[in-house]
């Protein structure tokens, strides 16, 4: 990218979102390398951001809850054989235990995506300080406005349950939901597409440990679908079936058409 092709005004944030296997990595980096000839420029993750010195211990903390809560899950009678009565008893009892499981389990999980939600904020709030007027944040990943989509918000208040536990989880929700309003918009998004049948065979040719499976890749596809947020005006959709030279090119096509605008 040259110097006289550009706006005066060389900042921006751009956001890369799609499913999975439609390469935001790829592209993010490749940009980062493109306009790093030129300008100042940072790449995050803005799906896996780092833990704050206010997150950090918290996730220290819940793996070694997790591990007691299995002890919850299950009530044994070993050495005798328990009466009629008894098995009622007992059945009652481990339905209870269940379900104070499942409500331990439900603050548990509250409590880590409020975690994700401030980090993900701190990464793209201090980001685009950090790159002021003069700078360029490439995002790879970013969230919507959508709970239950990628890389947002995963808690929804639940107004029928009453109770502490319930009281609790809403209010980590609506905790969540303030957290993700302060990310502001990108300047620019990115939305890249790809078929789902694309994306499965993309994925099985990975050369990855832990790579997912089918279902997985399935899940996420539905996720990001109609990503939206509220003041992102700049969006252009990118076709990821294309080969990746063809995909780049499109990509800083975009990008240039924007920054000239």
């Amino acid at each position: 990218m040259t110097e006289n092709r550009a706006k005066s005004s060389d900042a921006a944030v751009i956001a890369l979102v799609g499913p999975e296997a439609t390469g935001k990595s790829t592209l993010a980096n490749e940009i980062g390398a493109w306009l790093g000839e030129s300008y100042s420029v940072r790449v995050i993750h803005a799906g896996k951001p780092p833990a704050t010195w206010s997150t950090w211990p918290i996730h220290a903390l819940l793996p070694l809850m997790r591990k007691k809560m299995p002890s919850l899950r299950t009530s044994r009678i070993e050495g005798h054989v328990m009466t009629q009565e008894q098995v009622g008893s007992r059945t009652a009892e481990t339905v209870k235990s269940r379900k104070n499981t499942q409500k331990l389990a439900s603050i548990i999980y509250a409590i880590r995506a409020v975690c994700v939600a401030w980090e993900r904020r701190q990464l793209l709030v201090g980001s685009r300080r950090a790159a002021g007027s003069k700078g360029f944040i490439i995002c790879d990943r970013y969230p919507s406005n959508r709970p239950g989509g990628m890389d947002s918000a995963r808690l929804v208040v639940d107004a029928d349950h009453k109770g502490v536990i319930s009281a609790l989880y809403n209010l980590l929700a609506r905790l969540e939901s303030k957290i993700y309003q302060q990310i502001p918009p990108p300047d620019i998004v990115l939305q890249l597409q790809v078929s789902l049948e694309t994306a499965k065979r993309r994925n099985r040719s990975r050369v990855k440990a832990d790579k997912e499976g089918d279902g997985y890749i399935e899940s996420r596809h539905q996720k990001v679908r109609g990503w939206h947020r509220v003041g992102a005006e700049t969006v252009h959709y990118i076709d990821t079936e294309q080969s990746l030279n063809d995909t780049i090119q499109s990509v800083k096509e975009a990008i240039e058409s924007t920054l000239n605008d």
